[in-house]
Parts: C-alpha cells; sequence; structure tokens
C-alpha cells in the first residue's frame, strides 16, 4: 500500500506532472465525425465568427470570446468557447487548424494528449505542434521560417471544451529569414 501512496502521492503533490501523457490519436468515428464537421455551415460559421473577432480586435474596437496577442516574437489566439459552440465544435477546429496549416509547408512534428487531476477538476490538453519545413533560400542562404513553430491546443475542464489556443513563435537568428506576420496567417486560415 505505501509504494502505490508514494507512486499516486507524486501526483497529487505535484500538478505539474500528467497523470497520463499519449499519442493524440482519433478514433474512425472521430475522424468521420470531423469530416462531417468541415463540410458543415459549423465550420464556416465559427471561421467567420473568429475572423470577425480578429477584425475587431485589429480595427481596436470590442470583441468577444477571444484574446489575441502580436508582438515581434509571438502571435497567439485564444478562444473561449461561447453560444452555439460546443466542445466537439473546438476538437474538429483544433484538428481543422492543423490540416489548414500543414499545406502551408509545415510538417506535424508532435501531437499529444495530456490529463492532470487538479485540485477541483480533471484537465486535459490536446496539442499539434508544427514546424516549418527546413527549406534555404537561394538568395539569403537563410531558412525560411514561415510564421515560425505553431502550437495548437485545445484545454478541457472535466471533459468540456475550456479554450484553444494558437500561437506562433518565430526565430530570432542570423541564420532564418523573418518571419511571416500573424495577420496574413490568420487571414489565410481563417
Amino acid at each position: 500500500m505505501n509504494f502505490l501512496k508514494k507512486i499516486f502521492g507524486k501526483y497529487e503533490k505535484n500538478t505539474k506532472l500528467p497523470l497520463i501523457q499519449e499519442p493524440l490519436v482519433r478514433s474512425e468515428s472521430e475522424v468521420q465525425a470531423y469530416t462531417n464537421w468541415v463540410e458543415s455551415h459549423k465550420r464556416s460559421d465559427l471561421q467567420a465568427f473568429l475572423r470577425q473577432q480578429f477584425e475587431l480586435f485589429l480595427s481596436e474596437q470590442p470583441y468577444q470570446s477571444c484574446k489575441f496577442i502580436q508582438n515581434a516574437h509571438t502571435g497567439g489566439m485564444i478562444f473561449y468557447p461561447t453560444g452555439p459552440y460546443t466542445t466537439q465544435d473546438c476538437q474538429h477546429f483544433l484538428d481543422y487548424l492543423r490540416d489548414a496549416i500543414l499545406p502551408l509547408n509545415y510538417r506535424k512534428y508532435m501531437s499529444d494528449v495530456k490529463q492532470y487531476n487538479r485540485k477541483d477538476f480533471v484537465e486535459k490538453i490536446e496539442r499539434h505542434y508544427l514546424k516549418p519545413r527546413y527549406v534555404i533560400d537561394p538568395e539569403t542562404q537563410k531558412a525560411n521560417q514561415l510564421y515560425g513553430n505553431i502550437h495548437l491546443e485545445l484545454t478541457y475542464k472535466n471533459d468540456i471544451a475550456s479554450h484553444l489556443k494558437l500561437l506562433c513563435h518565430n526565430y530570432h537568428d542570423q541564420k532564418f529569414k523573418t518571419s511571416l506576420s500573424f495577420k496574413s496567417l490568420i487571414f489565410k486560415i481563417l
């Protein structure tokens, strides 16, 4: 009994360690539901809503359900689902963002899911981490970083979507060309 307390006691004391971490793999039924969702008005409605919120952010007008960041090193969006957007919509949108970004000369570096036992809830995080394909520009002899590394993350609290993040982190190194703007990425994928 002490042996089990020692093992599981680590997780109770240190909430930074995931209780479960494994590759993110969708079931056949989840893939089919995603395919149907991509072809539905729900996808286009969510895209239009998020694009509208981003345009309001750019024009410094009030916007809702989102937070945006744009600076020299990072561009990002956090969406807090409300109203008609369900947990399943958020899960599908996470995968849709991955699928929309990969053709922009990106590769999937990692996709995983982590689960944490917090004090009052169970937190689950699904992630896709995308990196630009390594391509040297013949004129500058520098690597083209595109939008930088892209981190897509959906956080659940007790199996209900809490928020969805899209973050771009660019390189500041002489070996890389200047990154493309986060704004241009948003207008390509939304």
